[in-house]
């Protein structure tokens, strides 16, 4: 499990004052469960927290070779 630390801090310099909400990606009704198991699961290990931040961009799962999914974030849409 990887080690998840609060030592290191960065500056994001934003290219526009407009908050970026990119709209989500329609999720097929299978899936759901995915992310919602993978959104727990980061949750509980502090990889993600709740926000209240007006930026948003949409979820994607990538199935790996083994069958499960990596949760990625489409930052460029």
């Amino acid at each position: 499990m990887p080690k998840i630390t609060h030592l290191a801090k960065h500056i994001v310099d934003l290219t526009q004052k407009e908050p970026v909400r990119s709209k989500i990606y329609p999720t097929p009704y299978k899936m759901e469960e995915v992310i919602s198991n993978e959104i727990d699961d980061m949750l509980a290990k502090g990889i993600i927290e709740h926000s209240e931040a007006a930026y948003a961009s949409p979820l994607v799962l990538v199935k790996k070779p083994d069958g499960t999914y990596r949760t990625c974030v489409n930052l460029k849409s």
